[in-house]
């Protein structure tokens, strides 16, 4: 059955009366016999937002060159390993990762130092934002190693590069216990008490020194370490108890003050939890009965302003998690019926009459939110944090639904990095393993370069949202901004269905647009680029656009007063 949907645009310009019966009468379409119709309405006059230009984040991206195609307005550095740096040795462990081996810099696949990977963004306008390892221990250089299989006996897996370097699981299956942290880690602290081992490393010390050496590259976001409620599971060669309530309050304050201290302009975010289940609750048994049932970001909270009340300075700027949908991240599978559960999960960041679908909440602990089912979690959070510390902003600095090597995972990114704009999310940055970014061949890459730098000249996404609907959000959705002076309107156009262009008739209120429409797709037919479209007619009050199956499109509408 063929499909055709109608896209409707009003403006204040053209003339409304008979015109708007004949607008309504084109609304049904037959098709094949059949009737059907989606209505997508853009409102160009209607009260938006301004986009955050760090919700187009990514980790550990590998180049300037990288930075810019992709348009990334926010680079991190952050992972399980980022909780072992050793500024001073430029070394870390990498944790449960890869056998709890101590590597040079960040990771064995790029030894780039800090100040080197800020620049990489700094040159083509992206910020940063660094992890300040909160853990305890740090690597102490770059060959050492936890859990030695000479020392400590054999164990199910060792590292291929390094025999003796086993996993701490025995080949029974009991975890190993008893190691000497000192095997690969030395001290860490917040800052100088007097009496700490010779060999310390104090993350005071690094903030001045990224401030000297890194100059204006230097980092203007600071994440109090990394997920620290599953330190026991990254870093139980260190830490083998699960974090509770307190240590991770207490940490988190401890740090944070020195970083304000240290960088009164600097913007911290915490407390970079793992996922929905630790929003609500520690890992650590008994712990949220021993703090009378309180769920633990609303707890967090209250207890990060009480004390910035008494000592008169915000501490945490943005409230920062991580978000990851379950099943659909964890196995990447891509068959139909994943991707269009794919797709629909996108719902989960914000849709209150959505349903989660996966497993993520069914195996929440017992908490005290409402629709504990309907995750709608952006606005959630924004609710939380104007009811429990007002003017913190909220971000999602790890997140990843799976598959951004196939179309679909490519879709799904376009479609959350559209929701993300759309909601108020201040920061956001996309997770790839093992390395942290997508190969700029995969469309999950595409979908950033549609937004920000279709053209590979710096034609992107509008910088301040406009409310746009759709009837039938699940088959074809749509987002739409404008830039700064409002001399340019841009609908982000996403057709879900995997098998039937969709053919719309647009038209927008509240904007005057110019006679064509420059038109940018990353869809099934060329997943590894952005094609550039032929202009389409804008001229009339509607105006026929195809939207080919799968694919995600950039309408760029200039203004009819634009030079």
């Amino acid at each position: 059955m063929a499909k055709v949907v109608i896209l409707v645009l009003g403006t204040d310009y053209w003339k409304r009366g008979v015109l708007s019966v004949a607008l309504a009468a084109l609304f049904v379409i037959a098709a094949a016999g059949r009737i059907y119709g989606v209505t997508l309405t853009v409102d160009a006059r209607g009260n938006g937002r301004a986009i955050s230009p760090y919700i187009y984040g990514v980790a550990y991206a590998p180049s300037a060159d990288y930075v810019k195609a992709g348009g990334f307005g926010l680079v991190r550095w952050g992972s399980t390993g980022a909780s072992a740096y050793n500024w001073l040795a430029h070394a870390t462990n990498v944790g449960a990762d890869w056998y709890f081996s101590n590597t040079s810099g960040i990771n064995s696949l790029d030894p780039v130092t800090p100040c080197n990977f800020l620049q990489r963004g700094k040159t083509s306008g992206a910020a940063g934002i660094i992890t300040i390892p909160a853990l305890g221990w740090v690597a102490r250089d770059t060959t050492s190693y936890s859990f030695s299989v000479s020392r400590y006996g054999q164990q199910a897996a060792t590292n291929p590069e390094r025999p003796d370097a086993g996993n701490g699981i025995r080949r029974d299956g009991r975890t190993l216990v008893g190691n000497n942290p000192r095997d690969s880690r030395v001290p860490s602290f917040a800052y100088r008490r007097g009496h700490e081992a010779a060999d310390s490393v104090f993350m005071d010390e690094w903030i001045r020194s990224m401030r000297q050496h890194c100059r204006e590259a230097k980092p203007i976001l600071y994440a109090i370490d990394n997920e620290p409620e599953i330190w026991h599971v990254g870093h139980r060669d260190v830490h083998p108890k699960p974090a509770g309530y307190d240590e991770i309050l207490r940490t988190f304050l401890e740090y944070a003050n020195v970083v304000k201290r240290e960088d009164p302009e600097g913007l911290v975010t915490g407390p970079i939890t793992n996922g929905w289940y630790n929003y609500w609750s520690s890992e650590l048994q008994g712990d949220k009965a021993a703090h009378g049932g309180e769920d633990f970001l609303p707890w967090f909270l209250q207890q990060v302003r009480t004390h910035d009340q008494a000592t008169g300075r915000r501490s945490l700027d943005v409230l920062d998690v991580h978000f990851y949908p379950a099943e659909l991240f964890s196995s990447n599978h891509s068959d139909p019926l994943t991707n269009s559960l794919r797709l629909r999960t996108t719902r989960s960041l914000w849709d209150p009459s959505y349903g989660d679908e996966t497993t993520l909440t069914r195996y929440s602990p017992d908490h005290r939110q409402p629709d504990p089912t309907r995750l709608m979690l952006i606005p959630r959070l924004l609710r939380l944090l104007r009811r429990t510390y007002p003017a913190t902003r909220l971000g999602i600095s790890e997140w990843n639904f799976g598959a951004g090597h196939t179309i679909n995972g490519g879709l799904v990114a376009a479609e959350i990095l559209g929701i993300m704009g759309r909601e108020g999310l201040f920061l956001a940055s996309h997770w790839q393993g093992p390395r942290g970014y997508p190969d700029p061949d995969w469309p999950s890459f595409q979908a950033f370069r549609l937004l920000r730098n279709a053209d590979g000249k710096g034609t992107r996404f509008g910088d301040r949202s406009v409310p746009a609907r759709s009837s039938d959000w699940d088959r074809l959705s749509v987002f739409a901004a404008k830039d700064g002076r409002g001399d340019v309107l841009t609908l982000l156009v996403i057709n879900k269905d995997p098998a039937q262009d969709l053919t719309a008739q647009v038209q927008v209120e509240g904007f005057k647009p110019a006679k064509h429409a420059l038109l940018y797709r990353l869809s099934a037919a060329n997943p590894s680029t952005i094609a550039r479209e032929t202009p389409i007619s804008v001229f009339k009050p509607t105006f026929p656009a195809t939207f080919p199956r799968y694919s995600a499109t950039l309408l760029v509408l200039p203004s009819a007063r634009s030079p």
